[in-house]
């Protein structure tokens, strides 16, 4: 059976928490931003702002939230950013967490200068038995500051060759449903829904595992897939916009992928209808 599927979405729904704090943001244990003084000035002001409110963003077609001013879907914003205010002179460090970088993925913080997204001198460092990274760098204006990521080295974008225990969670998954097939201008990806207890921002990764034997094409592009759990049109989703499936043929073959949830040790697979890339 040919079917050429989207994953249903609804309206975006922004709920915005604004903290004050004078001369540090957040705490690393929240997995929010910190920004402290280095020289000068050590009284200024710092507010997080939610992915939804950070200037210079553009949506994609499958609704995921991206910075503007690169190709469309090669950069992405993770996590909220922060907006500094009161700081008169002297230096002070801005640090992100940023996740799955030892599964190939990397960063700069970057600076909005009313126009345009500037990426910072950055420094990533990741703390003994930690799965999260803290991405920082020196900054000396006042204005909004965000993580913006990308794919570093794309080798390293593959999912462990050992089975993992399925998740406990593997049977609420149904096709079309809660997992499917994304289509943007981009072309078509692999998404699914992610439920609460995948956390937040985690990494998720994908390998397609078996292919119909009796489909005469091959599949050039796509073949594995890593992205991290973000909020898309309300929803806790992990939607693989980087990871193209090209063809060489019209369509594709019914398939079967293993995601693995990275945070959990699990993994789930799920079994993909043939895709009908000519309509």
């Amino acid at each position: 059976m040919k079917s050429k599927t989207r994953i249903t979405a609804s309206i975006i729904l922004a709920v915005i928490f604004i903290l004050t704090l004078v001369g540090t943001a957040g705490a690393s244990t929240s997995g929010q931003a910190t920004v402290t003084s280095i020289t000068g000035d050590s009284s200024f002001t710092v507010a997080p702002v939610a992915m939804l409110q950070l200037p210079g963003q553009t949506t994609t077609s499958s609704g995921l939230v991206v910075p503007s001013g690169f190709p469309l879907g090669e950069k992405q914003f993770e996590g909220k950013g922060v907006l500094v205010s009161g700081l008169s002179y002297g230096t002070a460090k801005a640090c992100f967490p940023i996740s799955a970088v030892n599964q190939g993925w990397g960063g700069k913080v970057g600076y909005w200068d009313g126009s345009v997204w500037k990426l910072l001198d950055t420094t990533i460092s990741t703390p003994q038995e930690s799965a999260t990274s803290s991405a920082c760098a020196n900054i000396s204006n006042n204005g909004t500051y965000a993580l913006i990521t990308w794919v570093v080295d794309a080798s390293k974008l593959v999912v462990t060759k050992t089975k993992l225990p399925e998740c406990s969670f593997a049977g609420d998954y149904v096709f079309n449903t809660n997992y499917g097939y994304v289509s943007d201008a981009g072309g078509i990806y692999l998404g699914i829904d992610t439920p609460e207890i995948v956390p937040f921002g985690s990494t998720v990764t994908y390998k397609i595992i078996h292919v119909d034997p009796d489909w005469d094409g091959k599949i050039l592009s796509g073949m594995t897939g890593s992205t991290i759990v973000q909020s898309i049109y309300t929803t806790n989703r992990a939607w693989f916009s980087k990871d193209i499936l090209t063809f060489n043929t019209s369509h594709g073959p019914d398939l079967t992928a293993r995601f693995t949830f990275i945070a959990l040790n699990c993994s789930v697979d799920l079994d993909f209808d043939a895709y009908d890339w000519g309509g």
